[in-house]
């Protein structure tokens, strides 16, 4: 069984510069006590078009964690998804933005509570298929 989180959509522009964060951090942290997590990372760039900027698969130790450092300095909006692709009830997840001096961007800070699972057509919109067909 996995799960899959998503930031949604992060506005990385403003007026004073071309974008606010360089960076994002994707942080993990396993709560299991024994076994290994496995998580899929992916950026997107937003920038009109969906485009896949970034893609990777963690393993993180049991009672452990692990990040991983994105440059987002390109894109003007981008989304993170993240896949737990087992032990979701024991992955906490944090994305974090990041300016060129390296300060965190609070505009851009997501704790796990804040991020959206997104569950497949057959889950979330079945009824809705089922109203409007």
């Amino acid at each position: 069984m996995s799960k899959l989180y998503s930031t949604g959509p992060i506005e990385n522009a403003s007026a004073l510069t071309v974008t606010v964060a360089s960076s994002v951090i994707v942080k993990l942290l396993n709560n299991h006590l024994n076994d290994i997590a496995e998580v899929e990372v992916k950026v997107f760039g937003l920038d009109g078009t969906k485009t896949l900027i970034f893609i990777d698969t963690i393993l993180v130790d049991p009672h452990s964690s692990d990040y991983r450092i994105i440059d987002v300095s390109e894109v003007l909006q981008f989304e993170v998804q993240i896949k737990v692709i087992n032990k979701p009830f024991y992955v906490l997840i944090g994305v974090f933005g990041r300016d060129l001096d390296g300060e965190l961007v609070a505009a851009q800070r997501l704790v796990h509570s804040e991020l959206t699972v997104i569950e497949g057509p057959n889950r979330c919109c079945q009824s809705f298929i089922q109203n409007y067909q």
